[in-house]
């Protein structure tokens, strides 16, 4: 296939160029004809767009002769009708079209190398106007794809470290678009980042000059970088040593846009058009700092302004409205205050009594409901006829309800050169006056983003003097960890100093410790307590679902929540909503339903802030969360792993499915030999106890695993039905006089069941049990006449029951005894996986929680035996 180069040399591959009349006119129609394929046009278009200046019959005689000389080297791909002319799909190669799709694929570094210079750069002088624009319409559209090439391969060298291929794609930048603004700003960047303040600021004074020169005015972010260059090359002598106040003050930066924008705004407001400005973003991103810098340029200014400052408070020291008496304060001492009325300063001398020492004379407020917001209407336009205003609320949403809504009534009405300038954080509470502004028209918003990973290498560059590389490093960590925050980084970066991880040496530089990578930098107490405020503020359901998430990792899976904390997926979703509004999570880009902390600081602060033993708690929930998918899936194999780690858990791979296995056969063979025992012990003799029923409640799970329930319920219920068969009655108390000694029990052929004494001897089952009540005792003798003549102490023979059959309330009774006691010392005898508690009266054992006392039944009787 023939290949047709239009970037840079204008040919056509395989010779043909020499056998062509007019090759300059021939292969640039070709072109246009490649670039249109396969949407035909007219004999008639082509004619006027390469031979305007020729008449129509000679313009088509032209056109005639380069279609005749292309067909001989094209062939049929190129299709020239009465009055149409195309070229088929896959006639000719365009080395564009394979530059377009290297872009577009992200080979970048193979669109560069593609890259031979301008499009058609021969076909300047060719063809009429509208040849021309279309030529300009194709060339910008392959310089935006240029740009996006280099962009990605600079950004790709940063992060790599690699300073000279950064340099040297910049260069290379510059060279094939000279007037482009960002390549410029690129190797002024890395020149300066590499060490070289004076040769970058050489540089930008070169460009800036050339900008100047084509009449051309430079962005606010290159003039910015201009400024930070000149102060570096201002202070290069003076070290930034530990003590310097540069280390917590650094130069304001990736806020060059945002700045022209509010310049943009202060224009007009000197031209006498009120303006009302919000900057929002997250805390510590930069608002007051990004405001105060504004302010301090204008400050500078010959014909400068009268700035009003004022802050919301979330506890006024002295109740409402004490923000506009702070206000009043600083206005009425500004020039043009004196030109209110009276009546005006009246009313607003009830905010601020030392108006009256000013002016003594003044009347008293009248006390209206509108009187203080048209008296401020008033104080301001008198002071802003005199120079422009601008009255900056820093934090409006802090202050009361209503500081707010006068504000919002007060900027509403003006109509003079004054500046509204408020900041607010995003995706926090908002009250009804912050929405009204928010939503009014014609209020500017300004969002400031977190910061870029270039400008976090600037910011540290004018904080302290690192090496290239290790600035870089540090930048990539701090942007990891911080997320572009630049309260955070500055924080951080003051404990790495603190901790010893960033030391300053012998020539006024710094350097990172070896030991620092790898370890994670130290949170200082004041991130910490500004991440907790903000978790602080969430709902119970949001507050839950951030512990869940910080246990789950940075990034986690929103369905993984519900099963590790227990919330309803309803809940799930509005507490999601809370968290995205609050800035605390987001979307993740690259994991389509996953969500993300905002940052690394925010998941290391909630997951700092669970206790010891919840974390395990959601740890071990988390592992049985990904237990089942974990020997399908490596990543949920790798996360069981962790989680059960975490817990304190095996580490074995069936650990849980062993364990379980191991409690229900401990669980079943408890219930059997208690079963097997209990049946034995029904079939004694009976004893002359008095009649209580003994029932056993579901035993409490403890093991952390919900489908082990019906093992605690199984097993009360079994033990419940075998001591509903016969009965069980407690025996009568231990009286005085009575000592423990040696009995036996005895089945029906009279053979020993069981042997208990206090030699040590241990009997197959052991339990404690309450003496019963009295009032039971004589519900008992009351069903049981033999019972009753024993109970009595009459004269008559004592008859034994009768022999136990199925249903019967009482079974064979035993032997009678000499008359002493004997008192049988038992144990709990329930598993270490459940316990229960006796909490109910003595008839009843009821469960309880861990840590309470286990399940006890105290057996004590006095013997009888057969005379």
């Amino acid at each position: 296939m023939l290949v047709l180069h239009t970037l840079g040399e204008l040919r056509l591959g395989g010779g043909w160029t020499a056998k062509l009349s007019s090759p300059r006119i021939a292969l640039t129609l070709l072109a246009y004809l490649a670039r249109r394929s396969p949407r035909p046009v007219s004999r008639g278009e082509l004619a006027d767009l390469f031979w305007r200046e020729r008449d129509a019959a000679r313009a088509r005689q032209s056109l005639r002769q380069v279609l005749l000389e292309l067909k001989r080297i094209i062939g049929d791909g190129l299709v020239a009708d009465t009055d149409r002319v195309f070229l088929t799909p896959g006639a000719l190669a365009l080395d564009v079209v394979r530059f377009e799709d290297d872009v577009a694929a992200g080979r970048w570094q193979e669109a560069v190398e593609g890259w031979r210079g301008e499009f058609l750069a021969s076909a300047d002088n060719v063809g009429g106007e509208d040849f021309r624009l279309w030529l300009e319409a194709e060339r910008e559209g392959q310089h935006r794809s240029l740009r996006v090439s280099f962009r990605g391969l600079i950004e790709r060298a940063r992060a790599n470290g690699n300073w000279r291929e950064g340099l040297a794609l910049a260069q290379r930048w510059v060279e094939q678009l000279p007037l482009e603004e960002e390549g410029h700003r690129h190797l002024i960047h890395l020149t300066h980042l590499d060490g070289h303040t004076v040769e970058a600021l050489t540089l930008y004074a070169a460009f800036h000059a050339r900008l100047r020169a084509a009449d051309s005015e430079p962005t606010p972010a290159f003039l910015q970088l201009g400024t930070a260059l000149e102060r570096d090359a201002v202070g290069a002598s003076g070290r930034r040593t530990p003590s310097s106040a540069a280390l917590f003050t650094p130069d304001l930066t990736g806020r060059g846009h945002a700045l022209a924008e509010l310049e943009a705004v202060w224009r007009s407001v000197r031209a006498g058009t009120p303006a009302t400005v919000l900057v929002e973003g997250e805390a510590g991103i930069g608002k007051s700092r990004f405001c105060g810098e504004f302010l301090r340029r204008l400050a500078s200014e010959t014909h400068g302004a009268t700035i009003l400052r004022v802050r919301g408070y979330e506890a006024a020291p002295h109740g409402a409205l004490a923000a506009i008496a702070e206000l009043v304060n600083t206005l009425v001492a500004a020039p043009g205050a004196s030109g209110a009325s009276p009546a005006a300063l009246g009313e607003i001398a009830r905010l601020a009594l030392a108006i009256r020492e000013r002016f003594p004379s003044l009347p008293q407020p009248t006390g209206q409901g509108h009187g203080l917001e048209d008296a401020l209407v008033e104080l301001l336009g008198a002071v802003s006829a005199e120079r422009p205003v601008v009255l900056y609320f820093d934090d409006l949403p802090s202050a009361d309800s209503a500081t707010q809504q006068l504000l919002m009534s007060v900027s509403d009405r003006i109509s003079t050169a004054v500046l509204f300038l408020v900041t607010a954080l995003t995706g926090e509470d908002r009250t009804s006056a912050y929405v009204e502004l928010a939503t009014r028209a014609g209020v500017r918003r300004l969002k400031l983003q977190p910061l870029a990973l270039g400008d976090i290498e600037v910011l540290l560059g004018s904080m302290l003097e690192l090496a290239p590389s290790a600035r870089n490093h540090l930048a990539q960590r701090l942007h990891a960890e911080t997320g572009g925050n630049p309260f955070y980084i500055i924080e951080l970066t003051a404990a790495l100093v603190d901790d010893g991880l960033l030391l300053p040496t012998d020539a006024g530089a710094w350097r990172l410790e070896p030991s620092e990578t790898g370890r994670p930098i130290p949170l200082p107490a004041t991130i910490r307590e500004v991440v907790g405020r903000r978790l602080d503020r969430l709902s119970l359901d949001s507050r839950t679902a951030v512990e869940a998430a910080a246990v789950l990792g940075r990034a986690f899976d929103p369905a993984l929540v519900p099963l590790v904390v227990g919330v309803a997926p309803a809940t799930l979703t509005g507490a999601l909503e809370e968290l995205i509004a609050r800035r605390i999570v987001r979307e993740c880009t690259g994991s389509p339903g996953g969500y993300e902390f905002t940052h690394e600081i925010m998941h290391r602060v909630a997951y700092d802030l669970l206790p010891a033993p919840r974390r395990e708690a959601l740890h071990r929930a988390a592992a049985l969360a990904y237990h089942p998918d974990a020997g399908l899936d490596p990543g949920a194999e790798r996360a069981f792993s962790y989680h059960q780690a975490q817990a304190g858990l095996s580490s074995r791979p069936g650990w849980h499915r062993s364990s379980r296995r191991r409690i229900l056969l401990a669980a079943l063979t408890s219930v059997v030999v208690v079963a097997g025992v209990g049946a034995g012990l029904l079939r004694k003799q009976q004893l002359p106890w008095d009649l209580q029923r003994v029932e056993v409640a579901p035993f409490e799970n403890q093991t952390g695993d919900s489908s082990l329930d019906a093992v605690g319920r199984m097993a009360a219920d079994w033990i419940n039905r075998g001591w509903r068969r016969r009965g069980w009655w407690p025996p009568q108390p231990v009286g005085r006089g009575t000592r423990p000694g040696r009995r036996r029990w005895y089945g029906a052929g009279s053979t020993p069941m069981v042997t208990a004494s206090g030699s040590g001897r241990r009997p197959l089952m052991r339990a404690r049990a309450r003496y019963c009540s009295s009032s039971i005792r004589s519900r008992a003798l009351a069903r049981n006449p033999w019972m009753r003549s024993s109970a009595s102490g009459s004269g008559s023979p004592r008859r034994w029951p009768p022999t136990s059959t199925r249903g019967s309330a009482i079974g064979p009774a035993p032997p009678a005894s000499p008359p002493h006691s004997r008192h049988t010392r038992n144990t709990p005898w329930a598993s270490s996986s459940f316990s229960s508690s006796t909490t109910g009266p003595p008839s009843r054992i009821t469960p309880g929680r861990r840590g309470s006392t286990p399940i006890s039944v105290w057996r004590s009787w006095t013997p009888r035996w057969r005379t």
